[in-house]
């Protein structure tokens, strides 16, 4: 299976079909010890402030960018955050940028989360076209993770811990 980046930088896409990505979903939820957690941030959202959201954390990104509505860049407002200097320093203890290509264990949790994320701007965003790749992604999360909205905040126990929360202001 190959990968590469789609044209606008937004993620990854698989040459060929989405299936892969689908068989990607299904070996993570078959997995019985494997857990997903993440948070969701709407930087275009007026107040939000990511910073006040976490004691310390540790940032792993993929691709992130600047929102087409806002003024902040991602690189910037984490740099912002590390060391002893920035409007909050030490909340970022470590952050680096990983090719998602480069590890599966990434690669899934990319898949996962652009599934969720996708979900939540489809919700958002009702009129805008939909790419129906991932909606397939979406909706085969949905299939292990039971009738929630995955554009919504929830926790999921069985049949593994899923969580999805969103940070608002």
């Amino acid at each position: 299976m190959d990968c590469k980046a789609t044209p606008d930088g937004d993620g990854i896409e698989w040459l060929g079909s989405h299936a892969p990505c689908l068989e990607f979903i299904d070996a993570f939820f078959a997995q019985p010890t494997y857990y997903f957690n993440t948070f969701v941030l709407d930087k275009q959202r007026p107040g939000v402030n990511w910073q006040g959201c976490f004691s310390t954390v540790c940032v792993i990104a993929d691709y992130f960018g600047k929102p087409k509505k806002s003024p902040n860049y991602f690189e910037s407002e984490v740099a912002g955050c590390v060391g002893n200097s920035g409007p909050s320093p030490g909340r970022v203890f470590n952050a680096c940028m990983l090719d998602s290509c480069s590890s599966l264990s990434l690669q899934v949790v990319d898949l996962i989360l652009g599934g969720v994320r996708h979900a939540f701007l489809a919700s958002r965003e009702p009129r805008a076209p939909r790419d129906a790749n991932k909606d397939a992604i979406s909706m085969r999360i949905r299939q292990h993770v039971g009738p929630q909205i995955l554009a919504a905040s929830f926790t999921g126990q069985k049949p593994r811990y899923f969580g999805v929360r969103e940070l608002t202001p």
